[in-house]
């Protein structure tokens, strides 16, 4: 595969010239507007950028990519990305929302979103990608902040499918635990998109 680093609107792009895709590998964080919390931030990822007159579909957001970018405060993530890595927003310390548009997935290990105040997930996507991301922010493999001790999680009103396990996901009352860390977190569900 042949990949480029190329910079679209203050962020930095690895892109594919074959397939049509762009990774978003690192964000303008050494602008100091990312670093103040003076100036709060609602960051949109875009679903795509541009190079060379050529349109490029972002679909991943690469380790470390906004890591102690303390100025955001909500990220808007397209459907277009398909998954988040590592640390993407590691000590973003302002983060409290994130909206997921899409089936996203992130890794079960390295938490995504520690050392932030994520309090509010919106949910666009499929309620099974919803229930597996849940699930790896708090598996004993991930490094979940113990900060996180109660989140709301924003659903589609029209959304009425079931778990994986075939429970009803609308009934989770009990906290996943991450045993390992000696930590409960609990997810309070609304359908309210």
């Amino acid at each position: 595969m042949n990949t480029n680093e190329v910079e679209f609107g203050g962020f930095f792009y690895r892109i594919d010239p074959e397939d049509k895709t762009a990774i978003l590998s690192r964000s303008n964080s050494s602008n100091p507007l990312f670093r103040q919390e003076q100036v709060l931030l609602d960051l949109k990822i875009p679903s795509f950028m541009y190079y060379n007159d050529e349109k490029y579909t972002v679909t991943c957001i690469v380790d470390s990519a906004f890591k102690e970018c303390h100025a955001i405060e909500s990220v808007d993530i397209p459907a277009s990305v398909f998954f988040m890595d590592r640390a993407a927003f590691f000590n973003c310390k302002s983060l409290k929302k994130v909206i997921i548009r899409g089936n996203t997935e992130i890794p079960p290990f390295k938490g995504v979103f520690n050392r932030t105040n994520l309090s509010d997930i919106y949910w666009y996507g499929n309620i099974e990608y919803l229930w597996y991301f849940l699930f790896r922010m708090v598996s004993n493999e991930s490094s979940y902040h113990p900060d996180y001790d109660a989140m709301t999680i924003h659903v589609r009103k029209d959304i009425d499918e079931i778990d994986p396990e075939g429970e009803d996901f609308w009934t989770l009352e009990e906290p996943f635990i991450n045993s390992e860390k000696g930590l409960e977190v609990t997810f309070k569900i609304v359908k309210d998109l």
